[in-house]
């Protein structure tokens, strides 16, 4: 589902997939947000679900915009060298786990995905935009 909406706003609509990915972004924490902030069964579904789609459109949009951003010499490196802190963040949320109630974990997911869409803003406003027809 992720990747027909991936297709659909990018190829059909035209937007940039850096904007795409800010919205996708911006709503994985609003979804994270809900999670920390209930423990009813319906919006906390509902929120899974949309992040499960969030979760679709990431992979192509990273994709799409690591081919204009990295330097196809280099990508095979510097994916290797991202991968690493990463994996940290991986661990840490999975140690979070044992040793502090969900809700906290899911406010900390909330905090980490507002960092990364403060910084896709910030990529947003150095990359130079294509002008639309």
């Amino acid at each position: 589902c992720g990747g027909m909406l991936f297709d659909y706003l990018v190829t059909v609509r035209g937007f940039s997939p850096e904007r795409v990915m800010l919205g996708v972004l911006i709503t994985a924490t609003v979804t994270m947000g809900i999670c920390a902030s209930t423990t009813s069964f319906l919006p906390m579904l509902a929120a899974f679900i949309v992040l499960e789609v969030c979760v679709g459109m990431f992979s192509p949009l990273a994709g799409s915009m690591r081919s204009v951003i990295f330097p196809s010499t280099s990508m095979a490196t510097l994916m290797n060298v991202f991968r690493i802190p990463l994996n940290v963040l991986v661990v840490v949320g999975t140690k979070l786990t044992d040793t502090i109630a969900f809700e906290y974990v899911f406010l900390v997911c909330c905090v980490w995905f507002a960092i990364a869409g403060l910084l896709q803003w910030k990529l947003l406003q150095i990359t130079p935009q294509k002008k639309q027809a």
